[in-house]
């Protein structure tokens, strides 16, 4: 710390605030033998700013002669950190930098009023076919613009401005079919929704398709035509037969699959025994026996009865 840099730093005046801040940081820094070597990142901490900002005061302190940076020369891999030197230090020599400052100000103010002109101030001359053309869709332009909100002498924003718009505007009578005074309701009807002025015809382009679909709507009969897939017939459940029934019970007997005893009644017992499907040793190898009307399980059960 240096009490001569920081009381110089104190006596200065005719800047910002956070200017001086960045100031009195680097005098707080400075050491009267060594110099001042603090980094971005340091000042940018003591002053509570960013290093965007303090790179800005930086530049603006140099610009005013107060401060002068000296880039430091490193090694191939290290950079040497940047000395600042202060105007009461000796051998100081000021770079006055305002006259390049307030050049390029100048420049970037051309450049942006340059940039807010129309695309195409100087208009180009109508050919003999669009000679014809121009004052209905001059009339047509006109009458758009004033429904959706533009008085005669207002700024018009860059989209309502040039060549393209205004073909824009009649290009809806050949794509919707549209009518003059058609286009000019709807363009005013949009304001109930939006009262603000769009910022280019092509915001209109969804209110004229919607008139278009309402007149092909109504001038088909207002009948919506919805085809509808017709659900495919559930398939036929198979019809059995009795007799189909009986030999499907007569395979799983005949066959050697397994059979469960609950599978087949006494009817269909006798029913397949006078149909001669099976035959009754069959029945007592797949452990039916007891099934068979003239067995003697069966004579038990009359017994019993």
């Amino acid at each position: 710390m240096s009490y001569q840099a920081t009381n110089w730093a104190m006596k200065q005046r005719d800047m910002k605030p956070a200017t001086k801040t960045v100031l009195l940081c680097l005098a707080d820094r400075h050491n009267p033998e060594n110099g001042c070597f603090p980094s971005h990142k340091r000042i940018a901490t003591d002053a509570c700013m960013s290093e965007r900002s303090v790179r800005n005061h930086l530049a603006e302190l140099e610009a005013r002669g107060l401060l002068r940076r000296v880039r430091g020369t490193g090694g191939r891999l290290k950079r040497a950190a940047t000395r600042y030197v202060f105007a009461f230090e000796d051998g100081f020599e000021a770079v006055d930098k305002s006259a390049d400052r307030a050049e390029s100000r100048r420049q970037k103010c051309a450049e942006s009023r340059r940039q807010n002109l129309p695309p195409n101030p100087v208009r180009e001359p109508l050919k003999e076919e669009d000679a014809h053309e121009a004052p209905a869709s001059n009339d047509l332009f006109e009458g758009v613009k004033r429904a959706v909100g533009f008085g005669p002498n207002a700024i018009l924003p860059s989209w309502w401005r040039d060549r393209a718009a205004r073909e824009h505007v009649m290009g809806w009578k050949e794509r919707f079919g549209l009518t003059d005074t058609e286009i000019i309701e709807i363009a005013a009807a949009t304001r109930k929704e939006h009262p603000i002025p769009p910022d280019g015809p092509k915001a209109l382009d969804r209110a004229m398709e919607r008139r278009w679909r309402a007149k092909q709507a109504a001038k088909n009969g207002n009948k919506r035509r919805r085809h509808y897939k017709r659900p495919s017939a559930a398939p036929a459940k198979p019809v059995f037969s009795e007799y189909d029934r009986l030999k499907l019970r007569a395979d799983w007997v005949n066959g050697d699959g397994f059979l469960p005893q609950s599978s087949l009644t006494n009817g269909d017992v006798q029913r397949l025994l006078q149909q001669k499907l099976v035959t009754p040793e069959r029945l007592r190898q797949r452990g039916l026996g007891y099934l068979i009307p003239d067995g003697p399980w069966a004579a038990r059960r009359e017994t019993a009865a």
